[in-house]
């Protein structure tokens, strides 16, 4: 039996490079349970940079022209799914947990594209990264789920507190191989190609 594909819409863009690599490994870690959830997963966050481009406009344009392309094709398959991750929402101070996300400007165009061929109810399981946790400990990746819970960031100097790095990130996770199944090794070689272009 042929899987039903799966797009994965996730947050992709931040303001440093480390923020987009922090989102294409939480998003690769949402791919991941959908292949454990028996889907075949869609996931365009590693070749973004590579094939459009990111630094400008008509790099964005091209990008989302494309990719709503992409999301119509996989909302018109009769058992198509999608998979949607909401930007998380900022918890109050008196430890009341709040679960209802957002979604980032690309999240936001995907769900559009799904919903004009789809409507609002079909096939999204949508989340934030806490209301999808239950499930990636139910497939045992609860410790790299963990491990990017929290976007890192580089320490200047009199920052104070241990240096965290895209590096030392992506270290942390080798040790969960199970969960990302070269998705850092991929990483890692499209920055790599990007440093030399």
């Amino acid at each position: 039996m042929i899987p039903s594909p799966c797009y994965i819409a996730a947050p992709y863009e931040a303001s440093d490079p480390m923020g987009v690599a922090w989102h294409t490994l939480r998003a690769g870690l949402l791919a991941r349970i959908a292949a454990l959830d028996g889907l075949a997963p869609i996931l365009l966050h590693p070749s973004i940079a590579l094939i459009y481009g990111e630094e400008d406009e008509l790099g964005r344009e091209a990008r989302r022209l494309r990719t709503d392309t992409i999301v119509e094709l996989v909302a018109r398959t009769t058992l198509g799914r999608m998979y949607l991750l909401e930007l998380d929402p900022p918890q109050p101070a008196d430890g009341t947990i709040i679960l209802q996300g957002r979604f980032s400007p690309g999240v936001r165009d995907d769900y559009i594209a799904w919903t004009r061929v789809r409507g609002r109810s079909g096939d999204i399981a949508r989340g934030t990264w806490l209301t999808w946790e239950p499930r990636a400990r139910r497939h045992g990746l609860g410790a790299a789920w963990a491990a990017l819970a929290q976007r890192p960031r580089s320490t200047g100097p009199g920052e104070g507190g241990p240096p965290q790095s895209l590096a030392a990130l992506l270290e942390d996770l080798s040790h969960h191989p199970e969960a990302l199944e070269g998705l850092a090794a991929e990483l890692q070689i499209a920055a790599d190609v990007k440093a030399r272009s």
